[in-house]
């Protein structure tokens, strides 16, 4: 679990149950990465700040589907060869 920030100074919990396939590399790249990734899309994505008085479950859709699209993206760029294949499942609440 952790706290994170929003904009404006709001913060939520995280919690996170990363279940891998085809090895453990992708599952621990998510979860040492997700906490700064949902800070970085929320502040990213001006004007549609998640707070806990003003979300909505659009918009916290959104902000996730941008952060797993892009935690994707970079354990691909970042990752070894041998991690190729590797994939994880991720439980959100």
């Amino acid at each position: 679990m952790a706290s994170v920030s929003y904009r404006g100074g709001s913060k939520i919990g995280v919690f996170g149950v990363f279940d891998g396939h085809g090895g453990s590399e992708a599952s621990h790249f998510c979860a040492n990465n997700i906490v700064k990734m949902v800070e970085t899309v929320s502040t990213n994505h001006r004007g549609h700040s998640v707070t806990p008085s003003t979300s909505s479950s659009e918009t916290c859709a959104s902000h996730l589907e941008s952060t797993f699209l892009e935690l994707d993206r970079r354990f691909n760029k970042e990752e070894s060869e041998s991690s190729q294949g590797c994939g994880t499942t991720a439980l959100v609440v």
